[in-house]
């Protein structure tokens, strides 16, 4: 049973993320070509947003927990998501964000690609300022991306670890102290059964 939902569960990521990356072309090609390229744009950006709120909620709702795979093509899909909604912003306020010229181009503001690399640097927590958001509204965007890198990289670790110790092969020894001061060391995979007891 656990088998079927976790396959359930990384078709479900492949298709969110194929979805979103659908959207993001769709969105950058709506804001390049279309004359009424802000209609498109919060269509798109609210589709996506749809989209991913639904897959999380599903998520969570049932109660399992992501393969390794599934949980990164979610933390993709925020990625992109998060870079068409800067890119959005930055079409409605051109002042919405600013760029450190030395380290990007000179038409920054006009290409895609610096706003999801902005996301990339958000929600990786690395920041390197190249992108800075400058108005409330982006600054309240970037704290919400960086909440969720926090929320993501935290739940990617404890998977790994959880995968780890439910496999019963892991190498990772617990140190602790005994009652008489004496230094022990059990390995997880060890019942109370085999060597000293902690």
């Amino acid at each position: 049973m656990g088998t079927t939902r976790s396959l359930h569960l990384f078709v479900g990521a492949q298709l969110l993320f194929t979805s979103s990356v659908l959207i993001q072309i769709g969105l950058v090609v709506a804001i390049r070509f279309l004359p009424s390229k802000l209609a498109v744009s919060f269509a798109l950006t609210t589709l996506q947003w749809l989209i991913l709120s639904i897959a999380t909620i599903g998520l969570v709702s049932r109660g399992v927990l992501p393969t390794l795979q599934s949980a990164l093509l979610f933390y993709a899909s925020t990625v992109l998501a998060f870079g068409g909604l800067y890119l959005v912003c930055a079409e409605l306020d051109s002042t919405a964000f600013t760029f450190d010229r030395p380290l990007l181009s000179r038409d920054a503001e006009d290409d895609p690609t610096s706003f999801y690399f902005l996301s990339v640097t958000i929600q990786t927590l690395v920041g390197y300022g190249a992108c800075a958001p400058s108005s409330i509204a982006a600054r309240v965007i970037a704290g919400s991306q960086t909440v969720s890198g926090v929320l993501y990289s935290v739940g990617i670790i404890s998977q790994s670890i959880q995968s780890l110790t439910e496999s019963g092969e892991t190498p990772i020894h617990v140190s602790a102290v005994v009652h008489q001061g004496q230094g022990t060391s059990k390995s997880l995979n060890e019942t109370p059964d085999q060597g000293s007891s902690i």
